[in-house]
């Protein structure tokens, strides 16, 4: 492998990205002939494409005040239709310069039927969006976000629109949580447009997902992703699919579940209906093989657990698996969703062999293995403190090649004379009386008990 660089043209489209965040920073009900000039340029970038005539419309409109539903929507469209060209660049950037995969495109999903209750809390959505995008991030009050308390509790409660529902929640409580915005010492604009744009196009149908197929075979689980918001978790597993015929497969696995603030990183796990994850959580933590027989597997990728489908066997040799499928080029590894096509979500499967971690000129943490070498990411480590010494003695590793402006490598799984640490090693769905989610659970069976 050879080091990664930057890809052809992520400047260029960068600088179009901001011209469309400061508008969401000032306030689309603020724009002045600069921004407007922005916007305009933004959409000359669109002429001749399907997206064209839309964000000359939503340019022109927005340059008269006239602040439509459908302008947002177009403008939302064509930002994430820019960070979908980044994450193709990005990708065909890594394939280039030998980390091996073959590249699966993902089949245009079809629609999902409409639900009439949960469309109407959708347009709810929408308009609330088109509300804060005029105000600005910079100007967002308390005034604007509580009235939609009410619309977000309608959707958390239904599972159809729990993708959209678990968004909606994050951006809701971190706004909440950066009041007053302007007091701020950096405000995360990026961030919050990102947001902004992804829940006003999750707004508009239910997601539709990708054609699936049964497969059966091996699955070897090397590490998990653990994601979170004050109010929401998600476990990310990565694995390799040793399937009874054709080539090997990266898939995904995810757990989510609603949670509350006061949970630490243990008692997360907890948030998971035992009864549905149990043998994925012990496979796991105990390192073994799962045969799975007939389980649905998305054309992005992700496989729909199903118990009843799979099957605890023999102990899995994670790191040799690994080495022998992770880097191969013929290893499949599917185009992510249209929606998911964002420089964020470029997770590809590194295997690091013979790795030691040095210190770059400019104090970066630089993990080489055989003339590769590429940055840690230091946010991303699930062990905490000085990675050096974490890293020391390390024989060999397992991550995911990431991209934050640089290119990262997030570490997943370590090996040291073949004993392994992971993140959640040791997770468990019991729950104890004396954890704060058994604590908080018995509360609510007594005020329950008391109100009958």
């Amino acid at each position: 492998m050879d080091s990664l660089g930057m890809p052809e043209g992520m400047a260029e489209v960068e600088g179009l990205i901001s011209k469309i965040d400061e508008c969401f920073s000032l306030g689309f009900s603020r724009l002045g002939s600069e921004q407007l000039e922005g916007l305009a340029s933004v959409a000359r970038v669109f002429s001749g494409t399907p997206l064209g005539e839309r964000m000359k419309d939503a340019v022109e409109g927005l340059a008269r005040a006239e602040f439509r539903e459908e302008h947002f929507v177009s403008l939302a469209a064509a930002r994430q239709s820019l960070q979908g060209a980044q994450y193709d660049a990005l990708l065909d950037q890594a394939a280039s310069k030998g980390v091996g995969f073959t590249r699966a495109a993902v089949n245009a999903p079809k629609k999902a039927e409409p639900i009439p209750e949960i469309a109407t809390w959708m347009e709810s959505s929408r308009q609330w969006l088109v509300e804060v995008a005029l105000a600005g991030f910079m100007q967002v009050e308390q005034e604007t976000v509580l009235p939609f308390v009410a619309t977000l509790e309608r959707l958390q409660q239904r599972e159809e629109a729990a993708r959209l529902a678990m968004l909606l929640s994050g951006v809701v409580h971190e706004l909440f949580d950066c009041m007053p915005i302007g007091n701020m010492v950096h405000v995360p604009i990026r961030r919050w447009s990102d947001l902004w744009a992804r829940a006003m196009i999750s707004a508009l149908d239910l997601p539709a997902y990708p054609e699936s197929e049964e497969v059966s075979g091996a699955l070897h689980l090397t590490g998990v992703d653990l994601r979170r918001h004050s109010h929401a978790m998600s476990a990310v597993f990565y694995g390799v699919l040793l399937p009874d015929d054709g080539a090997a497969r990266h898939v995904r696995l995810t757990a989510s579940g609603y949670k509350v603030d006061v949970l630490d990183d243990d008692e997360l796990w907890q948030v998971l209906d035992e009864t549905v994850f149990d043998a994925l959580i012990e496979a796991y933590t105990r390192a073994k093989t799962l045969n799975i027989k007939g389980m649905r597997l998305l054309g992005s990728g992700d496989l729909i657990w199903d118990s009843s489908r799979a099957k605890i066997a023999a102990k899995s040799d994670v790191m040799s698996v690994a080495a022998q499928h992770i880097n191969a080029p013929d290893t499949v590894l599917c185009d992510a969703m249209p929606l998911d096509r964002h420089p964020v979500q470029v997770a590809v499967p590194v295997y690091m062999g013979e790795c030691e971690v040095k210190t770059s000129d400019d104090g970066a943490l630089m993990l080489s293995s055989d003339g590769f070498s590429v940055e840690l990411d230091a946010e991303r480590g699930f062990m905490g403190g000085d990675l050096t010494k974490q890293f020391k003695g390390v024989d060999d590793c397992v991550g995911l090649l990431r991209y934050d402006g640089r290119w990262l490598f997030q570490p997943l799984v370590l090996s040291s004379k073949g004993k392994l640490t992971r993140q959640g090693q040791s997770a468990t769905l019991k729950i104890k009386s004396s954890s704060s989610i058994g604590i908080l659970k018995e509360r609510a069976s007594m005020l329950l008990r008391k109100k009958s």
